[in-house]
């Protein structure tokens, strides 16, 4: 059987008014460009669990491994408890992408003793109020959906000083140096980047009169 598990942000402790949803307000704001209307979004963590498991251990399950219980709350749903009212968004990974919170998920799952055939994840957003469907697709298709043709923000925003296209090289250059660590590499990848001389000089100039003086 398959069992569906929305995770949402919990209601605060006083006043009973909604704890923020920073994920919900981000998409909001990228939304605003092209729909200044648009109300208020939370979104929900969605986790389709297929499973032997009884309801009683799937709500374990929801409650133990899937939700921070101090901010968070899970609820074990169905096309009958799901939120009603304004306007809903899901967005689900297509067969075969790779999701790795999935994979963990299920072997969290085994761990605890339960047996599990699959787990898949998605997003929903809800919009505070009606929002039309064409819009909801437009929404959906400009903010929520990867799409590797849809132009990014250097290009969009590009202005020759914060937003300004890269070379991919260079941007891997960059953040591979950045990861990996500065102090022993830095060197190397300038080397790689741009030859053995300007590395050479950083570890000179850069790290033992620069960097050890200061």
């Amino acid at each position: 059987m398959i069992y569906r598990i929305d995770v949402r942000t919990a209601r605060a402790s006083r006043g009973g008014e909604a704890g923020d949803d920073p994920v919900g307000e981000a998409v909001r704001q990228q939304i605003r460009e092209f729909a200044d209307h648009v109300g208020p979004i939370t979104t929900r963590r969605i986790f389709l669990i297929d499973t032997d498991a009884d309801e009683q251990q799937v709500r374990r399950v929801a409650q133990e491994l899937l939700a921070d219980p101090i901010v968070e709350k899970a609820e074990l749903v169905d096309a009958k408890t799901q939120a009603g009212g304004g306007s809903r968004i899901e967005i689900h990974l297509k067969p075969g992408v790779m999701d790795p919170v999935a994979a963990s998920t299920e072997a969290a799952i085994r761990d605890m003793g339960l047996p599990v055939r699959e787990v898949r994840t998605g997003r929903a957003y809800l919009i505070e109020g009606g929002v039309p469907r064409s819009e909801l697709e437009q929404i959906a298709a400009k903010v929520l959906a990867l799409d590797d043709s849809r132009p990014v923000p250097s290009e969009t925003h590009y202005d020759g000083h914060n937003y300004y296209p890269t070379n991919k090289w260079v941007l891997f250059g960059h953040h591979f140096a950045a990861i990996s660590g500065a102090g022993p590499l830095i060197g190397p990848v300038l080397a790689a980047q741009f030859g053995f001389l300007p590395g050479l000089l950083w570890l000179v100039i850069g790290v033992c009169l620069g960097g050890a003086v200061h």
